[in-house]
């Protein structure tokens, strides 16, 4: 897992000032037990951007097509990965590897308790994007839900603003 001190230290003293434009992919697998997995891929426009503690990722997704989008934001730090979604499919999800995280779903037909405990969890990031590895057991509402697998690839532009480290 690289630290934010290690992709600040790999532009060679220099950070980019502002935010980027990057490209964010996603492929989801979820499976449980013998069942066939189901896939998920989405392509969505996003910002990137570092700070002294960490890297932010916006994007919006839509979850539903009677919906507008919602914003989803992850930040990578040197504990893990959180994201969290706004609007009406609002939730607070923190991935740290061998940690278990229980927050609420708010959805259109109400909320529901979630707990996610991550079972392996990679990053690679520098000022061009990177990846993103997650993987975690899904419980809702107490219950055993399923396994996911989610792979976060971010391309950035390639007209990023640079600056001096302050």
């Amino acid at each position: 897992m690289t630290s934010i001190s290690e992709i600040r230290e790999s532009v060679k003293g220099e950070f980019w000032l502002g935010e980027r434009k990057v490209t964010v992919s996603i492929r989801s697998r979820s499976y449980r037990g013998e069942e066939e997995p189901e896939m998920i891929e989405v392509t969505a426009a996003g910002t990137m951007q570092l700070t002294e503690e960490c890297a932010i990722v916006l994007y919006d997704e839509a979850l539903d097509t009677d919906m507008p989008p919602q914003q989803v934001r992850l930040e990578i730090d040197s504990e893990g990965v959180l994201v969290e979604r706004d609007g009406p499919y609002e939730l607070k999800l923190a991935f740290r590897e061998r940690s278990r995280f229980e927050s609420r779903y708010q959805t259109p037909v109400g909320p529901m308790d979630v707990a996610v405990f991550c079972t392996a969890l990679q990053y690679d990031i520098d000022e061009n994007g990177g990846t993103i590895y997650i993987q975690y057991q899904l419980n809702l509402n107490g219950e055993y839900n399923d396994m996911h697998e989610v792979e976060y690839t971010l391309s950035a532009e390639k007209s990023a603003g640079r600056g001096r480290k302050p």
